[in-house]
């Protein structure tokens, strides 16, 4: 019994000070929020409207893909925003999947044109994706060090969606 009086003398001299050192308007304005049952509320995580993964699905041999890649997610990245659609805008959601080759030169592998893997569901979505890769198209160069003679990319577009991490 003498521990439990003892924490409810300390608390409430705790919160004593804590409300002498609000002064008056934050003591009521504390003490209104407590009695409301409203606190501070923290901020909701959004989900950024786009994003791109591009994923590498043949072997490079060794040969670091990684400034190609980062072109390549610029320029895709730049002709989807300046193209988006209005239903994305308004909260639209959806994963899109593209599956293709490029070759050394940067352009698409012959008849390996992009294609739909994964659908979202949403023809303006998967669409939108689509036209963003073969609008970006031709890529820059490979790299001369590259013995393939193309690399297989997947790329996912997520729509007001956050993206997964592994």
């Amino acid at each position: 019994m003498l521990k439990t009086t003892r924490f409810r003398f300390w608390f409430l001299g705790s919160a004593l000070a804590i409300l002498r050192l609000l002064g008056a308007a934050g003591t009521i304005a504390l003490l209104a929020a407590v009695m409301l049952g409203q606190g501070p509320t923290p901020p909701k995580a959004q989900a950024p409207p786009f994003s791109v993964g591009i994923e590498v699905m043949s072997d490079p041999a060794g040969v670091d893909l990684g400034p190609f890649l980062r072109r390549m997610y610029t320029s895709i990245k730049d002709k989807a925003m300046a193209s988006m659609p209005k239903s994305v805008a308004e909260g639209d959601q959806g994963v899109v999947k593209i599956r293709f080759r490029v070759q050394k030169d940067g352009m698409f592998e012959g008849s390996d044109l992009p294609k739909l893997e994964f659908r979202s569901g949403k023809k303006t979505l998967d669409d939108h994706a689509m036209a963003a890769i073969r609008s970006a198209a031709p890529f820059d160069h490979l790299p001369d060090s590259l013995s393939p003679p193309s690399v297989e990319l997947r790329l996912t577009f997520f729509y007001n969606l956050p993206v997964p991490h592994p």
